[in-house]
């Protein structure tokens, strides 16, 4: 059986309104991740600080006590990072604190910092909750213009997290589609390398082709399947994660809970047998 992709998994923890949300959510995405999960805030230790987490973990039926890193820093993001680089932290969960409106969650300062500066894969929470919810269906973000070998691995960890639906989404420029000689050949070419790429899934994968000039169209896809997750791979650029070209709107806003991991890390995972027998 492959792999799952993390060692070491981290929440990072503020003291808001959803603390406890943020502390059952995130410790639920690492157990179907299959790890444990830690705890970053940042801030110096206090008593009265610690207690507040030892009182939430019993509260929330977290056992046994988690790692509890406290990070000081000029700023609270500064503080994540450099506790997160120095735990050796793999996977990074954070809540997403913004204005929203009916439909979509706008990201905070601090979210969108994360998404441009954190060396360690994203897994963000727009609406944690303190109870259970399902997780069935989910989407996969990919430029099918592109290398595909880690799809395999993103589909395996869904897989094992739980997801029966997911929808592997192509994303077309219609700019570019204006330079080829054949939108409909070029449209069916990618339909193909995405089914060849999606291999043999246990669970059910359904492809489906968006084009989009500002990528925006994907969010709306996102909320009209009630998608419970939207993941994405992303590319180490020196110290920092590099996004997509086509995924630059998650900057702004945020339709479900969303996974960032590294295209490497993917293409490790499906390069394992378990992988490559499908």
């Amino acid at each position: 059986m492959a792999k799952l992709p993390y060692r070491r998994i981290a929440v990072a923890s503020t003291f808001s309104p959803r603390f406890h949300a943020v502390l059952a959510e995130a410790f639920r995405v690492a157990a179907r991740f299959g790890g444990e999960c830690e705890v970053i805030h940042a801030a110096n230790h206090s008593p009265e600080r610690e207690n507040k987490f030892l009182n939430a973990f019993e509260e929330l039926n977290i056992h046994p006590v988690p790692s509890l890193h406290w990070a000081e820093g000029s700023a609270p993001t500064n503080a994540i990072l450099n506790a997160a680089a120095s735990a050796d932290i793999e996977l990074l969960i954070a809540g997403v604190v913004g204005s929203s409106d009916d439909t979509r969650l706008f990201l905070s300062d601090v979210a969108r910092q994360l998404l441009e500066r954190s060396p360690c894969d994203l897994f963000l929470l727009p609406r944690p909750s303190r109870e259970e919810l399902p997780v069935e269906t989910a989407v996969v973000a990919a430029d099918p213009s592109v290398d595909l070998t880690w799809v395999k691995g993103m589909l395996h960890c869904l897989e094992k997290m739980g997801f029966s639906k997911i929808f592997l989404v192509g994303m077309i420029n219609p700019f570019s589609m204006a330079l080829v000689d054949s939108r409909e050949r070029t449209v069916d070419s990618f339909w193909e390398k995405l089914e060849a790429a999606a291999g043999d899934p246990q669970c059910e994968v359904e492809v489906q082709i968006l084009e989009s000039n500002t990528g925006f169209s994907l969010c709306e896809f996102v909320q009209t399947r009630d998608s419970h997750l939207l993941a994405f791979p992303t590319e180490k650029v020196g110290d920092t994660k590099h996004l997509p070209a086509h995924m630059d709107w998650i900057q702004q806003v945020i339709p479900s809970p969303v996974w960032l991991a590294d295209r490497e890390r993917l293409k490790a995972i499906a390069s394992h047998p378990a992988c490559s027998r499908r």
